[in-house]
């Protein structure tokens, strides 16, 4: 039983990290289309320019107030940051 557990624990760790990646991805694709700097939207959104790089690299992620405020400053839809479909 703990190593089926075990098992399932680390495919949701890895799922996660690749929704990050590709939710990371979108957000630089999304970010360069709007000739934004990384500095630029990191001050718009009251986070480090580090730390924004380290989420469009798959490494972090953002809270649910975090993606919100993204999708109202690079004016795109939540469901497009978190899928990559247009609703």
């Amino acid at each position: 039983m703990k190593k089926a557990t075990a098992i399932r624990r680390k495919v949701r760790e890895e799922e996660g990290a690749e929704l990050r990646r590709k939710v990371g991805a979108r957000i630089r694709q999304l970010r360069k289309s709007k000739n934004m700097t990384i500095k630029e939207l990191a001050q718009q959104m009251d986070i480090t320019p580090g730390f924004l790089g380290m989420v469009e690299r798959g490494h972090r992620g953002f809270t649910n107030y975090r993606i919100l405020l993204l999708s109202k400053v690079l004016d795109i839809s939540v469901h497009y940051l978190v899928t990559g479909k247009h609703v």
